[in-house]
């Protein structure tokens, strides 16, 4: 966690990922969160808790990011000092016939984009709203629709803190479809009570 950083942030949504859990995995899972965050590193070998973990630890990282990129402004600002206390007036100039007439104020067009970033955002924005693919994996791999779209939010964010989401879109698509199976493949070694359920079909 970064310096001088005294808190963290769970969300509401995060919830369901607690409630899918035995009590006692809960608060392992609680454990595992503090110690992250205290940069303890700590190490997971429940794979059940390492998926939970991984989802939770994405958007902790994310907020990380989001804090210090303040952060750093605000050190930045402060280093030059603020705004001036007692700001004044300028003066009018005085030309040869009374003063003229104060210019007009430039119209400013900010024609410079960062085309890396634009094109990111699309990218994202595109695979998130490709509703017919995602319904196909849930119907593939036999998922609900609220946990693929949870999954491929995650995995996208992840993309993104790599800089790794330059790649054409159908590439990005195939990535998350093999990282997926990955997770379904580690839901199944070691399956708690409250998930067999939800996932029986993947037994």
């Amino acid at each position: 966690m970064a310096d001088n950083k005294k808190a963290f942030i769970l969300y509401t949504d995060q919830k369901e990922i607690f409630e899918q859990l035995p009590l006692e995995k809960r608060g392992e899972l609680i454990s595992i969160i503090f110690s992250y965050v205290n940069d303890e590193n700590p190490t997971v070998e429940d794979p059940i808790l390492k998926m939970a973990f991984t989802l939770i630890k994405q958007v902790l990282k994310r907020d990380l990011i989001k804090w210090e990129e303040r952060a750093g402004r605000s050190r930045n600002n402060g280093s030059k000092g603020g705004r001036p206390k007692n700001p004044t007036k300028p003066k009018k100039p005085n030309g040869l016939n009374d003063n003229p007439d104060e210019p007009k104020k430039p119209v400013i067009v900010n024609d410079i984009v960062n085309v890396n970033v634009t094109d990111i955002v699309i990218v994202k924005e595109s695979v998130i709203n490709s509703h017919s693919w995602i319904e196909q994996i849930c119907m593939k791999k036999r998922l609900e629709l609220n946990d693929v779209k949870q999954y491929l939010t995650l995995f996208l964010d992840d993309l993104e803190l790599k800089a790794d989401l330059d790649k054409p879109e159908k590439d990005i698509k195939a990535h998350f479809v093999n990282w997926l199976n990955i997770q379904i493949k580690n839901v199944k070694k070691n399956m708690p009570k409250t998930l067999e359920d939800k996932y029986a079909h993947l037994i």
